[in-house]
């Protein structure tokens, strides 16, 4: 039986994921004194009340989405 061709990443995954980029960058720039683009500050906060709201999945979760993704490659 043919497997079916793997499809794209969950949303709550992504946005989970973005969510922790977007963390990390932001603590880089501020810890450097830099200046932090707005976008940045916009889009954090867009995710952090869908996050509020929907209750986005964990960094826990996207690890283990993506090691399933990995055994099944």
């Amino acid at each position: 039986m043919k497997r079916p061709s793997l499809g794209i990443t969950p949303r709550k995954i992504h946005e989970a994921s973005r969510l922790d980029e977007i963390r990390s960058a932001i603590s880089r720039r501020y810890n450097n004194e830099e200046i932090i683009p707005t976008d940045w500050i916009e889009e954090y906060n867009e995710l952090i009340i869908r996050y509020n709201k929907e209750e986005i999945i964990s960094t826990y979760w996207i690890e283990e989405y993506n090691e399933l993704i990995i055994k099944n490659v």
